[in-house]
């Protein structure tokens, strides 16, 4: 196991609960975009007609406007689909990491997966661990080193592959 590895899973442990978050937000972003609707775009260019623009108050130009405001809703729409985009290009690889890691801790044995669970992801303190699992302190400590040299070894495992 080198070390470079090491400090890799134990960042992903530690970082579990941010990355959470962020996959959360990030997700209810990509569920619930907002969107520019037709109408809102058609008022809000009919109200700014003529303000500040030395235009005359009141009047408008129908079909310049009406050019205007489906020009503004392509742009709004490209606008969009970029933002969509990039909520994507952040999302999804942080899900696969996320889901990996999950997986091979689903991998280890069952003590050592408990114990890298309740440590990293519930965030419960070695002392209550032993008192869950009925062991000492030092035996959480060493089920939890065990568990870490085993992720390392199904990532160093899974990583040539993953190219």
């Amino acid at each position: 196991m080198s070390e470079q590895m090491k400090e890799r899973v134990l960042s992903l442990l530690k970082n579990y609960s941010e990355t959470d978050r962020k996959i959360c937000a990030l997700r209810y972003e990509l569920e619930h975009p907002v969107r520019v609707s037709e109408q809102e775009m058609l008022e809000a260019m009919v109200f700014c007609h003529g303000e500040n623009t030395g235009g005359t108050s009141g009047h408008v130009n129908y079909d310049k406007t009406h050019q205007i405001a489906v020009s503004f809703r392509q742009k709004a729409e490209e606008a969009n689909r970029e933002i969509v985009q990039r909520i994507i290009g952040e999302l999804y690889p942080m899900e696969r990491e996320h889901d990996r890691l999950r997986h091979f801790i689903s991998l280890l044995d069952s003590r050592q997966a408990a114990v890298i669970r309740m440590t990293y992801i519930e965030h419960i303190t070695v002392e209550r661990i032993a008192e869950v699992l009925e062991v000492t302190d030092k035996t959480v400590q060493k089920i939890k080193k065990q568990g870490i040299e085993n992720l390392c070894e199904l990532y160093e495992l899974t990583d040539p592959i993953r190219g």
